[in-house]
């Protein structure tokens, strides 16, 4: 009896010492350390997405909560849905009207992250198109302040009129190449991070700053430079006519005191001015009629962004008499023409081949539903830039047409060969 009770104790000890034995800590293996990437969009770059389905894929599954804050489009489009057919790939549905031959860009940021906190390998951006796929390119040569910069990573944005982010990219070297951009008017900012904090430190940092306005290929140069002390200058005229001339500034003036035009010759008699006005990096002059003569265009008070000052800045010019036979054109208009709006008191831009005079413009606003007639106000005029302002609230989800009539005239008396309908949308989420 004792022998087997013995033989029971050996047997449960045993026992008891496998289970011990057995008890280990879990493991959830190796730490996942694998940055997702995009792999596939449907469909392609630089395709159609009038079908109203973008579909995105990913190597790896995505956290959906982070596609909110990663992904950028421009225009901005309100009306879509995010659909995950699996936890690799996400289609964005879109519900609403695209603008007419418009460009969209959208970005893919290192906001989107994996299931295990990975941030998206790099940012992604894609170009498709809303019709007529637009090819209007940006280019030029980098230079830099500090030869020790070169080569180093530029922070690029893009940005439009209304300063709304286009896209953002990072570009190295000493040129660069911006492609299929819509036409219209843009604000570039370009900065060197030197501290790492993502964000620029004025004169710490090389930075540049310009405003461009796209109606054909264009060349610009970047000056990365750590701080502006040149003061603002005149590099050029140019004479439309016998009574229109543009002067080009070496950047963008903040304010200008006076201008004034004299003939170069025994009597230096003043031109009169009949009126100006400043549209970015340049100044519009409607005059008298010029003769044959050398004239010299004195501009006095001319100030920059950064307080830089000049008391007075000259250029000399060939004046000529032919006369102005040239109708005028609209260039681009913001909004574009089929465009949603997020506004029902919308600031509309028209921007005009040459000057036109607030008096010589034909205006009519119209509803689509209701055929009612809409006022409308002309905020800025006397210019090739017009803004104007409907005199009442629009309603929302309704379609507007704004009509630039054939009646709209130069100050030399030419027409506009054919009337522009700009139509818009506003569509504002209520409160």
């Amino acid at each position: 009896m004792r022998k087997v009770f013995s033989l029971l104790l050996v047997i449960a000890m045993a026992i008891f010492l496998c289970c011990c034995g057995s008890e280990k800590e879990p493991s959830g293996g190796p730490k996942d350390t694998v940055k997702p990437e995009l792999v596939n969009v449907d469909p392609g770059e630089f395709e159609s997405i009038s079908g109203g389905r973008i579909e995105v894929t990913f190597s790896k599954p995505i956290d959906r909560a982070t596609i909110l804050t990663g992904i950028h489009i421009y225009p901005t489009i309100l009306q879509k849905k995010y659909r995950w057919t699996d936890d690799n790939t996400v289609q964005i549905r879109i519900y609403e009207r695209l603008e007419e031959n418009t460009n969209y860009y959208l970005m893919f940021s290192q906001n989107i992250k994996g299931m295990h906190g990975n941030t998206l390998d790099k940012d992604y951006l894609f170009t498709f198109a809303s019709g007529e796929l637009q090819r209007m390119r940006l280019s030029g040569d980098i230079e830099y302040e500090s030869a020790a910069d070169a080569g180093k990573d530029i922070q690029f944005s893009l940005f439009d009129a209304d300063t709304v982010n286009v896209f953002k990219q990072v570009i190295t070297g000493d040129n660069y190449i911006l492609d299929n951009l819509n036409p219209g008017k843009y604000i570039i900012e370009s900065y060197i991070d030197l501290t790492g904090n993502n964000s620029y430190n004025y004169g710490e940092e090389p930075y540049f700053r310009s405003e461009v306005e796209l109606e054909k290929n264009q060349v610009l140069t970047w000056q990365m430079a750590y701080e502006d002390s040149l003061a603002p200058s005149l590099r050029d005229v140019k004479t439309l006519s016998g009574t229109q001339l543009i002067a080009f500034f070496s950047e963008v003036p903040k304010s200008i005191g006076s201008i004034r035009i004299t003939a170069q010759d025994s009597l230096n008699s003043e031109l009169p001015i009949i009126q100006y006005n400043v549209f970015e990096d340049t100044l519009h002059i409607l005059t008298a009629v010029h003769d044959t003569l050398k004239y010299k265009l004195d501009i006095r008070n001319l100030v920059d962004f950064k307080e830089n000052y000049s008391e007075i800045d000259s250029i000399f010019y060939q004046g000529v008499a032919h006369a102005d036979t040239t109708a005028p054109r609209v260039l681009y208009t913001v909004p574009r023409n089929g465009t949603s709006i997020e506004t029902r008191m919308p600031d509309i831009e028209i921007k005009f081949s040459e000057m036109i005079l607030s008096d010589n413009i034909d205006l009519t606003m119209r509803s689509v539903e209701t055929g009612e007639s809409i006022g409308v106000e002309i905020v800025e005029g006397n210019s090739s830039r017009f803004v104007l302002r409907p005199e009442s609230t629009l309603t929302n989800y309704n379609t507007y047409v704004l009509t630039i009539g054939k009646k709209t005239c130069d100050p030399a008396g030419n027409p506009m060969r054919e009337s522009v309908d700009i139509s818009m949308i506003p569509i504002v989420r209520e409160e």
